[in-house]
């Protein structure tokens, strides 16, 4: 019996030690098991903070786009609208120059080659010369207007690309 005593308390003290060693191992794995649930619960909260921030985002977003929208057409309206007006400026000032070269061909070139030229006419031809310079000005103005608008409508299109 006393073997038998001696094989059970080895056996005792065996099952001891394997049940302080499964202790151990399930505190560890409950702490491990507290330290995974508090990490998943950061994440979770992590994950909705971000999901929050990437709709402010988004909602941003849309509205810098739609505020681009409106600018940009507005920036057309008004290009459309100088260049309807450059167009009519244009026409106008055609038509004045067409105007003053047939008034200076009749001063030139009278219908009626017998009759002199009254004193008057002298100082119209004269007016006439002095009026060109402005609409040549005007021209020319109306011109660099038209290819500024068209540079403009250019770098317009690129942009919106």
């Amino acid at each position: 019996m006393n073997e038998e005593s001696a094989i059970r308390k080895e056996d005792s003290s065996v099952l001891d030690k394997l049940v302080v060693e499964v202790h151990a191992e399930r505190n560890a794995l409950a702490a491990k098991v507290e330290t995974l649930e508090a990490q998943l619960a950061d994440y979770s909260n992590l994950k909705e903070e971000n999901e929050m921030l990437r709709m402010a985002l988004c909602d941003q977003n849309k509205r810098d786009i739609d505020s681009a929208d409106e600018a940009i057409k507005s920036r057309d309206d008004i290009i459309e609208q100088l260049s309807k007006r450059l167009e009519s400026t244009l026409d106008v000032l055609a038509a004045e120059r067409k105007q003053q070269q047939q008034q200076q061909r009749r001063q030139i070139f009278p219908n009626n080659l017998r009759t002199s030229p009254k004193p008057d006419d002298s100082p119209k031809r004269a007016e006439d010369h002095l009026s060109a310079g402005p609409l040549l000005r005007a021209q020319e103005d109306a011109h660099l207007a038209k290819v500024f608008l068209e540079e403009m409508q250019a770098a317009a299109m690129l942009r919106m690309l």
